[in-house]
C-alpha cells in the first residue's frame, strides 16, 4: 500500500466541535492486501448511480463516492457521543476490460447506493478475475480487470456528520 499521508493526529470529533482539519488519504492498491485496507475504508461510501463510470477507452472505472472516514473514528467505544466525518473521494479502477451490473438502475441516476466493500474475485465459469463492488439492496457491479490496480483520493474538505453507520458483530 503507498500512502502520501495514511495517518490523522486530529482530535476526535463529539457533540458540538468543528469538522477537524481533514488529512486527505491518497492510496495505491496493487494487491489482496492493499485492496482490503481500501475495502474497510470504502465501506459505507455513498454513491449516486450517476457517479459510476466506465471509460471504455480509457479501460478505467471511476466514481465519485461520499465515504465515511473510519480512520477518525476511536479505536475504543466512547461515553460521549461521537460524531463522525465524510469526505469526497475519488476510486478509480485500471485495466478494466467490461463492467457487468446487478440490480443497478441506470434509468434512476440520483438513486443512493450504499458500498458495503470491494472484494477481489475469479468467475466461476471462466478464469476471468475481477472486482466485485457489493452495494446494499443486492445491488453489485463486477468489473472485469487484468490485473489490480486501484486508487483512492479524498478531495476537499471533511464535513461533520451525526449519522455513524453500525454494525452489527457477532
Amino acid at each position: 500500500m503507498h500512502a502520501s499521508d495514511g495517518k490523522s493526529d486530529a482530535p476526535f470529533l463529539t457533540e458540538g466541535d468543528q469538522a477537524s482539519h481533514h488529512k486527505a488519504l491518497k492510496l495505491l492498491a496493487q494487491d489482496g492486501q492493499d485492496l482490503k485496507i481500501v475495502s474497510g475504508l470504502l465501506q459505507d461510501a455513498i454513491v449516486p448511480v450517476k457517479d459510476l463510470q466506465f471509460l471504455t477507452e480509457e479501460c478505467r472505472f471511476i466514481s465519485v463516492l461520499n465515504r465515511f472516514c473510519w480512520e477518525k473514528l476511536p479505536l475504543q467505544k466512547s461515553k460521549q457521543p461521537t460524531l463522525g466525518e465524510r469526505v469526497l473521494t475519488i476510486f478509480t479502477i485500471d485495466h478494466v476490460q467490461a463492467v457487468r451490473k446487478k440490480n443497478i438502475h441506470l434509468q434512476k441516476p440520483d438513486h443512493l447506493l450504499n458500498l458495503l466493500s470491494v472484494t477481489l474475485e475469479q468467475s466461476a465459469n471462466t478464469e476471468q478475475k475481477g472486482l466485485l463492488l457489493t452495494f446494499s439492496q443486492s445491488a453489485a457491479l463486477w468489473l472485469h480487470i487484468d490485473h489490480l490496480s486501484l486508487r483512492l483520493e479524498d478531495v476537499g474538505e471533511s464535513w461533520p456528520t451525526q449519522w455513524v453507520p453500525g454494525h452489527e458483530t457477532s
